[in-house]
């Protein structure tokens, strides 16, 4: 079953024992609910994408770009657009092909950068999905525990729902 932003956001109500659901989290929103929902849920989502290697949200991508790196690298590429996080770079030709090579990422004027040795480098990362159907189950659960973590004191003030949800998160 695909779910939607809203869905998530309800079931990590759900979650701290909140029974008001929100309808919307775009646009104007009419409940307090929906008030958190909207601010926090896109902080929550690139947090948890960028926690660790969802199967959901992996992707490969050659590095363009390639520049002479600063000191110690050769190489310094364009930081993928839609990259969460990196996860490893590798090389495109034998020996190197799947083999994970060092790097570093760094900030040239305020842009993103990778750094390595490796010529006509592959970066394998997690991508900064937004569209909920593309997550697995295993993300939306995780993802509305977290949520449910971040929304328990605004909405609840309770801090025993807010430390069960990361809990059950974690």
């Amino acid at each position: 079953m695909t779910m939607t932003a809203v869905d998530i956001c309800n079931l990590a109500l759900s979650r701290i024992g909140n029974s008001i659901p929100v309808v919307t989290i775009t646009g104007t929103t009419s409940t307090n609910q929906e008030a958190v929902c909207k601010l926090l849920y896109p902080i929550v989502r690139d947090l948890v994408l960028r926690d660790a290697p969802w199967e959901c949200a992996q992707k490969s991508a050659t590095l363009a770009g390639a520049a002479t790196g600063p000191q110690g690298w050769a190489y310094q590429y364009t930081y993928p657009s839609d990259c969460a996080k990196v996860l490893k770079v590798m090389g495109t030709a034998s020996p190197r092909v799947d083999e994970p090579q060092p790097f570093e990422i760094i900030v040239v004027s305020g842009v993103r950068k990778i750094c390595t040795n490796q010529a006509s480098a592959v970066a394998r990362y997690t991508a900064l999905i937004t569209d909920p159907a593309e997550f697995d189950q295993t993300f939306i659960n995780a993802l509305a525990y977290y949520l449910a973590s971040e929304v328990a004191m605004p909405l609840s003030a309770s801090p025993d729902a807010a430390k069960a949800s990361l809990a059950a998160y974690e």
